[in-house]
C-alpha cells in the first residue's frame, strides 16, 4: 500500500512499505511549487527503484549520532541559558 498525502496543508508526504516497514517521505511545500501530480510522480518513482531493486532501506533512514547531538546542545546551552551561580 502506498499513498501520497498533504500535512498542514502545505506540504506533500510520500508513504509505503518497505520489506514490511512503513517509510514516509518528505516530497516538498506547495511554496516551492511542488503539486500532488509531482508528489505522486515521486511515489512511482519510488516504487519503480524497489521493483527493480535499486532501493537500499539503509540508505533513507540516517539518524544523527548521539555525541553530536549532545555536543550541539551543550553549545545551545551555554549560549542561550543562564549560569547558575548567576542566579542566585
Amino acid at each position: 500500500m502506498a499513498r501520497v498525502y498533504k500535512r498542514r496543508g502545505v506540504t506533500w508526504y510520500i508513504e509505503y512499505y518497505c520489506q514490511g516497514i512503513q517509510i514516509r517521505e518528505k516530497v516538498g511545500c506547495q511554496k516551492d511549487g511542488i503539486t500532488e501530480r509531482m508528489a505522486k510522480e515521486a511515489l512511482k518513482v519510488r516504487m519503480g527503484d524497489m521493483a527493480k531493486g535499486k532501493f537500499d532501506i539503509d540508505k533513507t533512514k540516517t539518524y544523527p549520532k548521539f555525541s553530536k547531538l549532545i555536543q550541539e546542545y551543550l553549545e545551545w546551552s551555554k549560549a542561550n541559558k543562564r549560569d547558575r551561580k548567576s542566579v542566585v
